[in-house]
């Protein structure tokens, strides 16, 4: 088997942050992306409002990394739905390309849809271009007969409410390969301990149908047992799913706090997963078609299983035997090909330069190892 790949640089190697942010995935769409955040109105003192701040913060952070547009708009009770200190308009959500409701949601009363509710309601039927929506925790309030129209288009759950009160919970990623390799799990740890949620329960069939589950609760790991009525075997906590007219939408029940919005196990994990939620809003997918069995896109010195890819582009392989070793670009195409014995260099030209590529590496009698890296 392929006991070492290793991506190294000749000289000194840079440390690397304990909790540093996934990188951006290669050729991500959000740099070109307008998104408005409705904010929510519970108080900055209160737990909803303080991860609400938290989140801002999050994403004011990644906005800064990535460059993609972004307005604030504060949610109202009023008919309108919200207000907007920049003087948009609901008209112009035709604007935005991402529409993400920051511990917010508007309910309709006694079923009449308010002017926003037909606004949205209209965003997201119009296919001009791909649009998405993106919803945390409380943004998902939809009890029966709230808003069905959301519940079933948007959301594809119905919302039970929590159980008791917040406790600290393990979350599990999918078992499910086509979930654990897509683009929107890459970098995202296999389990998180969240110090404190509300855990929320759905009913799920039929609308989970087309939901692609990331994450499930282990509701072994409470501290409390549910009620029994609250029990879901298995019990989803984040999903994504693509509607039949191209439109992607993204909710997870975390956060209830901002110590969870804040969590730092093993990345920066909710800005992490915000960051490739709205990669796969904006249109991201591996356009390769390259099956990848490495463990997601490795950036500058992140270091997983003895591989390591730094900056410079020098690759280091050690294995048993002979073997090839390619690198392809995004699409496919060889740009690199060499075979080794044992311990052997390569300075493939391509990884000097910015990009994103896959590393193959093919030995006798041996599975195929294929790994996406990116050259910041």
């Amino acid at each position: 088997m392929i006991d070492k790949i290793k991506f190294l640089l000749p000289g000194l190697l840079l440390g690397s942050a304990a909790h540093a942010l996934v990188a951006p995935n290669p050729a991500s769409l959000l740099s070109s992306k307008k998104i408005l955040v409705i904010r929510g109105t519970d108080a900055v003192s209160s737990e909803h409002g303080g991860a609400r701040v938290a989140l801002n913060g999050k994403l004011r952070q990644l906005q800064a990394q990535v460059g993609f547009q972004m307005d604030s708009a504060n949610a109202t009770t009023s008919g309108t739905g919200y207000t907007s200190a920049s003087g948009a308009t609901l008209g112009a959500l035709a604007d935005y390309d991402i529409i993400f409701f920051n511990y917010w949601f508007h309910s309709a009363n006694a079923g009449t849809l308010t002017t926003f509710q037909g606004n949205f309601k209209a965003w997201t039927g119009n296919t001009a271009k791909k649009r998405g929506w993106l919803g945390v925790h409380t943004s998902g309030a939809n009890e029966a007969n709230e808003w069905n129209w959301f519940r079933d288009s948007v959301t594809a759950m119905q919302y039970h409410v929590h159980a008791g009160a917040a406790q600290a919970g393990t979350i599990r990623k999918s078992a499910v390969d086509s979930i654990r390799n897509a683009p929107i799990m890459a970098g995202l740890p296999d389990t998180v301990r969240i110090p404190s949620d509300e855990w929320y329960d759905f009913a799920y069939a039929p609308l989970f149908a087309d939901a692609r589950v990331m994450y499930y609760l282990d509701e072994s790991t409470l501290p409390t047992p549910l009620p029994a009525a609250a029990r879901m075997s298995p019990h989803p906590s984040t999903w994504y799913r693509e509607a039949s007219n191209g439109h992607r939408y993204f909710y997870t029940a975390l956060v209830h706090n901002a110590s969870g919005v804040n969590l730092t196990q093993g990345n920066d994990y909710f800005s992490s997963m915000m960051l490739r939620a709205l990669e796969y809003l904006a249109g991201y997918q591996d356009p390769s078609g390259i099956k990848l069995n490495g463990e997601g896109m490795y950036h500058n010195n992140d270091l997983v299983k003895g591989l390591r890819f730094i900056r410079d582009g020098a690759l280091k392989l050690d294995l048993k035997g002979p073997y090839r070793v390619e690198l392809l670009s995004m699409q496919g195409r060889v740009l690199f090909r060499a075979t080794g014995r044992g311990k052997a260099s390569f300075n493939p030209p391509a990884l000097r330069r910015t990009g994103v590529y896959v590393v193959r590496v093919v030995a006798p009698r041996q599975k195929p190892f294929t790994q996406r890296v990116m050259v910041p």
